[in-house]
């Protein structure tokens, strides 16, 4: 089946090539720190909501807050676990915070973040897409089904998708779902 956006709904668009990111709600898991593969027991997760940072590890949490300004960054640390302390990753982030850093982020997610003599690789985070309703968000009309041009219309199958729910319309019946 092939989807295609209704006219009066647009998904929102990748940023344009060369425009940086916005790290809110983004989330990176981090490889490397200083030139060093992590070694870590489990993933190292390095989140952004609105204005808090957290990095994530096996042995406890760093946070704070950030501002961004285009590819800059400027991480501020508010709170770090003890058991942190010698943690490679931890060392690199609280080696940043306060100075102004730089990142890119990749086409495929790739992660880098460096300043003040102190860098961390990652990739961002994946969503299953069973669950990646943000990015359906809207109602989706069937253009294709099973190699099939559908006839559009008033009566065309479509497929809706909204906060933790979605409806799919065959032209006759409707039914609704939960994730």
């Amino acid at each position: 089946m092939v989807l295609s956006p209704m006219p009066d709904e647009v998904p929102q668009p990748e940023p344009e090539e060369g425009e940086p990111p916005l790290l809110a709600g983004a989330g990176f898991v981090l490889r490397a720190a200083d030139g060093k593969p992590g070694d870590y027991p489990r993933e190292t997760r390095f989140r952004f909501n609105a204005d808090q940072w957290t990095l994530v590890s096996d042995c406890g949490t760093s946070g704070g807050t950030w501002q961004q300004d285009g590819r800059s960054l400027r991480l501020t640390l508010t709170r770090q676990d003890a058991a942190c302390h010698d943690n490679g990753l931890h060392r690199s982030i609280r080696g940043m915070a306060d100075q102004t850093t730089d990142f890119a982020s990749g086409p495929n997610g790739e992660f880098v973040l460096g300043g003040a003599g102190h860098w961390v690789l990652g990739d961002r985070e994946r969503t299953d897409p069973r669950h990646d309703f943000v990015r359906l968000h809207g109602t989706w009309t069937a253009t294709q089904v099973n190699g099939a041009d559908v006839p559009s219309g008033e009566r065309a199958p479509r497929v809706s998708f909204g906060p933790g729910s979605y409806s799919v319309w065959d032209g006759a019946t409707a039914t609704r779902g939960w994730p």
